[in-house]
């Protein structure tokens, strides 16, 4: 289950704030195609140069 509780948890405070589920969709639609777009340029390229081409924080890094 990884960090399901945590995501719960942090989406009902999103909701019980008013957070709109737009700004949400978009956060998740960003990350989703910074990890497609790594994936596509690992193949010929270093994670290492594509974290730091694509602005990945340390802590995101695996």
């Amino acid at each position: 289950m990884g960090k399901s509780k945590r995501a719960l948890h942090i989406l009902q405070q999103l909701r019980l704030e008013g957070s709109e589920p737009v700004i949400l969709l978009r956060t998740l639609q960003r990350e989703l195609l910074l990890l497609v777009n790594l994936k596509r340029q690992s193949a010929h390229t270093p994670l290492r140069a594509l974290f730091d081409k694509h602005r990945v924080w340390q802590n995101r890094r695996p």
